[in-house]
């Protein structure tokens, strides 16, 4: 199940995921760039694949994710995901 966090009133800005983001700041750098975080537990690998694997290649967001492992299992994450991303 994925979560998102709810936009709270008052906060600056729109909520995440709504509304546009400027495209350069005054000095023509770019401004505005999302980061989404993503959390699963040990058995989220395949949610983290699908997830992966709908996104187009130019999403222009960087994703995050998180796995919660036994902290005595070596992760694999990077090497079982590498054929579903770019």
């Amino acid at each position: 199940m994925l979560k998102t966090a709810a936009h709270k009133p008052g906060a600056d800005g729109p909520p995440a995921g709504k509304g546009p983001l400027p495209k350069s700041d005054d000095s023509g750098g770019a401004v505005g760039f999302r980061v989404v975080g993503v959390g699963a537990s040990a058995g989220g690998l395949e949610a983290f694949k699908g997830l992966m694997a709908s996104l187009p290649a130019d999403v222009g967001m960087a994703f995050i994710l998180v796995q919660h492992l036994d902290p005595a299992h070596e992760s694999l994450m990077v090497e079982l995901l590498a054929g579903h991303t770019s």
